[in-house]
């Protein structure tokens, strides 16, 4: 009795296949996994970030009371390093920290500028315990960048580092949305505009994720 058998060319024909197969297939779900991922830390960081001022409310009052400072100039009018660093490592320590759960942190973060996001000088780095940190700003507002995987990754605003500021009421005019918000979201009139904006700087993208409850939808400008 014959047994019929693959031949050696069939085999190499099917092993073609399932490479180009994969080759098609897995790439794509890499990036739906870090979409998926990516979305969950921020939906995660929103709910910490909210959770954590009503919390700091009950120890000290209002946001409206709270005390934001504008950025300072040394006596040559260059950026005050130093000063900077202690006003908002000292404004974090009082209103943020306690009502999080962080591993460290670290002084002198500069972000340059990208193709995705202007040059930014947060100067205190807040590492998380999920991996993930928060580089902060006081300038008036209290700027800030959640960087979703620390320090891998691109380093791309819109792709990794996401945008947010903490504002107390009419601190900027009426481009500025009081207490804790995606970057500059008082600017932005809706979904189509926010697209926009995001296609254009990366800083805006925390606010199209907004809109689209922290979910990457298709028409994400930026591949992670």
């Amino acid at each position: 009795m014959k047994h019929k058998a693959f031949t050696l060319a069939e085999v190499l024909i099917t092993l073609a296949i399932i490479g180009i197969v994969a080759a098609i297939t897995i790439p794509a779900v890499v990036q739906e996994y870090k979409k998926k991922v990516t979305s969950t830390k921020l939906k995660k960081f929103y709910s910490v970030m909210t959770q954590a001022i009503k919390l700091s409310e009950i120890d000290n009052g209002e946001l409206l009371s709270w005390d934001f400072a504008p950025s300072v100039n040394d006596e040559n009018n260059n950026y005050d390093y130093p000063t900077n660093f202690r006003y908002t490592e000292n404004w974090i320590k009082k209103y943020l920290l306690p009502y999080m759960n962080y591993t460290r942190i670290v002084e002198g973060s500069y972000i340059p500028a990208t193709d995705t996001e202007p040059e930014q000088k947060e100067l205190v780095t807040v590492y998380m315990a999920d991996g993930s940190r928060i580089l902060f700003h006081l300038g008036g507002c209290m700027d800030m960048v959640y960087d979703t995987d620390g320090l891998k990754g691109a380093d791309k605003g819109g792709i990794d580092r996401y945008r947010y500021t903490i504002c107390y009421p009419n601190s900027g005019g009426s481009a500025v949305s009081s207490g804790f918000r995606p970057y500059n979201a008082g600017a932005i009139k809706n979904r189509g505009e926010a697209l926009q904006k995001c296609k254009e700087i990366g800083a805006y993208c925390s606010v199209l994720l907004q809109y689209d409850n922290w979910e990457f939808k298709k028409d994400y400008p930026y591949k992670l």
